[in-house]
């Protein structure tokens, strides 16, 4: 049996991105899924080599991929001063591609694109428009102001780059309204962050599915008010008073240093400490078996608006570990619940109504387990990242005005196969 490894190892002079070297630029001072994961090494075995220049003070190298810092400040201020250090590092790779992320990077974009003649893209993985309007330690006139700022540098971006892409259609949306005259030249893309299949479908995310249930619910990503997480807290107080005392796991970072004592503290109060178990953030390669040991995952996003546009990105990695969701009930979301197919959706701001599907799921296991295995069939068919790639491969090669190649869909072709054996040997 092929494993996904063995996808890499096709005949090197049939991979599209043969010879390409692609730098990718990012202020970011970790190494998110969306950037390394998903993009950085799909882009390696389609044959580019990859250069990752970040705030991450860690450095190495794999193959076609190598990791390189740069000294970024840590503030959102820092990052947009310190910026400048990351041009003369890009311009030493002599990329054919730059892949630039976060809006702080943009004017380097802009310098590489008109001052260089190079190939530049820009990668808006989150709204970053509304995420400024959720600082609460800014005034209002302020984060509007910085808010209505960062949008006209974007803007800027989407009309003079090669290319602009998104994580969600109602981002990228905004950016391109009706009437505006932008160039035909001009691409425009969303890349969805869709689970990658070697990180939850292959070694021990396939080990991982046999191991025992040890929680009834868990919550990955942000932990602040923001995100719902004190909804959830009322949500769990309420079970516990109908006598319903699930086993909650929380993991991801939080907005302040604080977070986890006044988290623990409140459910103190409310006689529900023991149900809580609260980590950091983890390596996304240990998310699966984490994921896996829950029986229901929940997404009480508030309807704040980046909500309002963003996708979360937790729902499809719970889907891909086999969990049924229960989520807020929010326009970016609801596309993708199939009128119920694989979880319910509830009103973000009820914690009654989180509460009453979360026992609906609990008391009846074989509903919870039906949509549980529909979503992660839905996640192996269709809602995984190798369309994505395909699409970012296709980008590519139209920039560089190379021809389309059958190895899209032979990669394609191999780990379909791989994980229909892993279908046919698990279930």
């Amino acid at each position: 049996m092929a494993t996904l490894c063995e996808v890499a190892s096709l005949n090197n002079a049939s991979l599209p991105l043969e010879g390409v070297k692609v730098c990718v630029l990012s202020t970011i001072p970790i190494s998110t899924s969306r950037i390394v994961n998903r993009q950085c090494l799909g882009m390696v075995r389609a044959g580019a080599t990859v250069t990752l220049i970040s705030g991450n003070p860690h450095e190495g190298s794999k193959d076609k991929f190598r990791m390189r810092h740069f000294g970024c400040r840590p503030s959102a201020i820092g990052r947009l001063v310190s910026s400048p250090a990351i041009l003369v590092p890009a311009l030493a790779e002599r990329a054919d591609i730059y892949h630039v992320h976060t809006f702080q990077l943009v004017p380097i974009a802009l310098v590489l694109k008109v001052a260089f003649r190079k190939h530049v893209i820009y990668d808006m993985f989150e709204d970053f428009p509304s995420m400024v309007l959720t600082r609460p330690w800014r005034p209002q006139w302020l984060r509007s102001l910085i808010s209505r700022g960062v949008h006209a540098v974007e803007s800027i971006a989407c009309r003079s780059l090669d290319a602009v892409i998104t994580a969600d259609s109602s981002v990228l949306r905004q950016y391109v309204k009706k009437g505006a005259r932008y160039r035909k030249s001009r691409r425009r893309m969303v890349f969805y962050n869709f689970p990658s299949l070697d990180v939850f479908f292959r070694g021990a995310s396939v080990q991982s599915r046999g191991a025992p249930k040890i929680y009834d619910i868990v919550y990955s990503g942000g932990m602040s008010e923001r995100t719902g997480t004190f909804v959830l807290l009322q949500a769990v107080t309420r079970l516990a008073q109908t006598g319903i005392r699930p086993r909650v796991l929380m993991f991801g970072y939080s907005d302040k240093p604080t977070f986890a004592s006044e988290f623990m503290e409140l459910a103190r109060r409310n006689g529900i400490e023991d149900c809580f178990e609260l980590l950091g953030r983890l390596p996304h390669e240990q998310v699966p078996e984490m994921l896996m040991r829950a029986r229901i995952g929940v997404v009480p996003l508030q309807p704040i608006p980046k909500f309002l546009k963003n996708i979360p990105t937790k729902i499809f990695e719970y889907w891909a570990c086999g969990l049924p969701v229960v989520a807020s009930d929010l326009p970016p979301i609801r596309p993708f619940f199939r009128r119920g197919q694989y979880g319910y959706l509830v009103d973000p701001e009820s914690p009654e109504q989180f509460a009453e599907a979360v026992a609906r799921l609990l008391q009846n296991q074989p509903t919870a387990e039906r949509m549980g295995a529909a979503a992660r069939q839905a996640v192996i068919t269709r809602l995984n990242v190798m369309p994505e790639q395909k699409k970012l491969i296709r980008l590519y090669k139209q920039i560089l005005n190379r021809r389309e190649h059958t190895w899209l869909a032979s990669e394609y072709a191999v780990a379909r196969t791989v994980l229909s054996g892993h279908r046919t040997g698990a279930e």
